[in-house]
């Protein structure tokens, strides 16, 4: 119940409103929504860590899709009927700026499920054929992959 002068037990609207817009920034600014993590096997682990490997590689799929691309993708994905050829679509998407990648700006690799972590600059995010992509880096030819390439080493 309000009492005189629009104001509560908790305070004026105007107070309530700025302790509700000061909790909503904190929540953001504690979540990190620029860091991309990621869990890898043994093997890649290694070959990014020594420095051989520069590229991850994520299936292009939906599931990748989710997490690589903005929300408009979702709303796409989630509004029209899902295409048939998903490939097709997911490159038209993003030629005619009509979807874009997530403004991530590192990834951070976890070592399987264990507190092991290494964390990489993003220099781009692109959509590949696996016939460009290293096959030795885990590329198998004709499928598309979500390719992350690496920059500097921060931490």
């Amino acid at each position: 119940m309000m009492a005189k002068d629009n104001v509560s037990p908790l305070g004026s609207l105007e107070d309530i409103s700025n302790a509700c817009n000061e909790l909503i920034k904190f929540n953001i600014d504690e979540k990190d929504n620029k860091t991309l993590h990621l869990v890898l096997k043994r093997k890649w682990w290694d070959m990014i860590a020594s420095g051989e490997k520069r590229e991850e590689y994520r299936d292009a799929n939906h599931y990748w899709a989710i997490r690589l691309l903005d929300r408009q993708y979702r709303w796409y994905s989630q509004n029209i009927d899902y295409p048939n050829d998903f490939i097709d679509w997911l490159c038209f998407g993003l030629t005619h700026n009509d979807i874009a990648f997530r403004s991530y700006e590192n990834v951070c690799f976890h070592l399987g499920y264990t507190n092991n972590t290494m964390t990489f600059k993003i220099t781009s995010m692109n959509v590949m054929y696996g016939e460009v992509c290293r096959q030795d880096w885990g590329a198998e030819p004709n499928k598309y992959y979500f390719v992350i390439k690496l920059g500097e080493k921060i931490g």
